[in-house]
């Protein structure tokens, strides 16, 4: 955790990240299988721990015979997934347990619903989930994959009785003003998209059936049941941030997902329903199924945000752009649609496009995106990471367009150990470029970062003078090859290769550099010695010092001795 104090808010949020929750040692390399291994499934091991197995619940929508193939293959890879039941709403292109080309040694029970003339739609979700064998389900559409399974799951087990879903960035934004507050009634609710992967509690679907019984909807509306229950809940879903990908394993773009064109409908007849049967019940022992109390923790220390690209971690912090829900009182009959709610957020809001603020940007393994806080760090501000499992990281790397000259005096690094003692400072590393590093120790499931002092957005004379700098580089890049493409090199030239800096890899357009030095040894034909002070290359190091300008004088003006020479190659080298 990078945070600005042993006292910052994150240390009163219950983290609750009991050894037993994590799985064993993970490795960056192992991309194909899941960090929990199936031994925390037995019954021995589930009679000892509280690792969850769950009941996947997938609706097939795609007209296509690969997707759901490869959707269902991708869920077999993780233990936790005891059991899976399909609904076929592609009615023709029937679909049997051996057209998924299951693994022969994989046991996990599949079976598949047909689609019968009394379609269910998204109510076969519940019906399915409410006579599951296990105590939590899994929803999923077979459109998408789920790439971040570990991650969402090991948020999951941390809050079991909390709806946690994935959520397209895009749609994250909005899904943050789909969030209802009414403080007299006890109105707390939000809404979740159960397309991308979400974990539910049976016990809550269970519940779910029985208000459906009694509300009285049409058949219609009961086909939409998923537009109702995270409504009806009556809490805050919990969502991630993360991009999802579709069942061939490509990044979806908002081409390829839209919301329901009547979801705006439903979503508010979910509402207005709940806003009625908390005003008809207010005493202390309601008697119509919606629940009062809002679940712990509170929106406020809800800090995970997103999963991390490679699924190892999560990011966590306080830093948010949102408008709170309990500033937005909803009233139906003042607040009209869901148009008007949206409206409501964005006067709200000071927000701009929300592309470059979403949380994935800062975990996503990509240097060339940021994630753009919105406003300067203050003071108690914090991010971290929570691990998935016990990773052996050494270094953590930070990329930064804000120069951190002493960060030991600007950042405070705790990690948190699994024992009672909870978040444990220690100090920073230093500063190069802009990579910022940070020794942590292994075996500690999170780290955090907080902001000892306020920060100060990067002034507009900063961000003009960086970009001026890296076309200067990308200027001098281009020189210094095209001259090199258009010479013949000195006999005795040596070439090396140098690596570039992961933050300076985009303006260079390049991983490494190819430099070519004169020898240490060099002489003019009568024999001359023309070694100097400003040598290059030593003995001593591989390269101690490249001096710019001598550097270029040696390399662009280098006279050439035989004209019919063959070339070496040096106009395809990156330098």
């Amino acid at each position: 955790m990078f945070s600005s104090s042993a006292q910052t808010s994150s240390n009163q949020i219950d983290y609750n990240v009991n050894s037993l929750f994590w799985a064993p040692r993970i490795s960056f390399q192992d991309t194909d299988s899941s960090a929990y291994p199936s031994s925390y499934f037995t019954s021995e091991a589930l009679w000892k721990y509280e690792y969850k197995p769950v009941s996947a619940v997938l609706l097939r929508v795609t007209d296509d015979d690969d997707s759901i193939v490869n959707t269902v293959q991708h869920l077999l890879k993780y233990p936790f997934i005891n059991e899976v039941y399909i609904h076929n709403f592609v009615p023709n292109r029937p679909l049997t347990v051996d057209k998924l080309k299951i693994d022969g040694q994989v046991s996990t029970p599949i079976e598949i619903l047909e689609v019968k003339e009394e379609e269910l739609k998204s109510l076969a979700r519940f019906t399915s989930c409410a006579t599951a064998a296990r105590l939590y389900c899994y929803f999923q559409d077979d459109t998408f994959i789920n790439n971040y399974m570990d991650s969402l799951y090991t948020n999951f087990l941390r809050f079991p009785s909390i709806i946690h879903a994935n959520s397209k960035p895009s749609h994250y934004e909005k899904e943050m003003t789909w969030r209802f507050y009414n403080k007299d009634i006890r109105l707390h609710t939000g809404y979740a998209d159960f397309r991308y992967g979400a974990f539910v509690p049976r016990w809550k679907v269970q519940t779910f059936l029985t208000q459906l019984g009694k509300s009285g909807l049409l058949k219609e509306n009961m086909r939409e049941a998923e537009h109702y229950f995270s409504i009806w809940m009556n809490q805050y879903p919990w969502l991630l941030s993360n991009p999802p990908h579709l069942a061939n394993g490509v990044k979806a773009t908002d081409y390829d997902v839209a919301y329901p064109s009547a979801l705006d409908t439903y979503t508010y007849d979910a509402i207005r329903h709940l806003q009625r049967s908390l005003e008809n019940d207010q005493s202390e022992a309601p008697q119509d199924y919606f629940d009062r109390q809002e679940e712990e923790p509170l929106l406020p220390h809800r800090d995970v945000r997103s999963s991390c690209a490679n699924d190892k971690c999560l990011l966590f912090t306080n830093l948010e752009s949102y408008v709170r829900p309990e500033d937005i009182h909803f009233d139906y009959r003042n607040i009209t649609s869901i148009e008007k709610i949206e409206g409501l957020y964005e006067q709200a809001s000071s927000r701009t496009e929300w592309g470059q603020h979403s949380y994935h940007n800062a975990v996503d393994s990509d240097p060339s995106t940021c994630w753009d806080t919105l406003k300067a760090p203050r003071k108690g501000d914090y991010f971290g990471l929570m691990l998935v499992g016990s990773l052996n990281a050494n270094t953590l790397s930070l990329y930064t367009t804000n120069e951190f000259s002493k960060p030991e005096k600007q950042l405070l690094v705790s990690v948190l150990a699994e024992s009672e003692s909870g978040w444990i400072q220690f100090s920073a590393g230093w500063l190069v470029c802009m990579l910022l590093h940070v020794t942590i120790d292994p075996e500690q499931p999170g780290i955090i970062i907080d902001f000892i002092d306020n920060q100060q957005p990067p002034s507009t004379f900063r961000l003009l003078l960086l970009d001026f700098i890296i076309l200067i580089l990308q200027v001098i890049r281009v020189l210094v090859t095209s001259s090199l493409s258009s010479q013949l090199l000195l006999h005795g030239t040596v070439v090396t290769t140098l690596a570039v800096p992961p933050a300076l890899a985009t303006a260079f357009g390049a991983d490494t550099v190819t430099v070519m030095l004169p020898s240490r040894e060099r002489r003019t034909a009568s024999g001359e010695d023309l070694n100097s002070a400003e040598e290059l290359l030593y003995h001593n190091e591989l390269v101690v010092d490249i001096g710019l300008r001598s550097c270029l004088r040696n390399i662009m003006y280098a006279e050439v001795e035989d004209g019919n020479a063959a070339r070496d190659g040096s106009d395809s080298l990156p330098v």
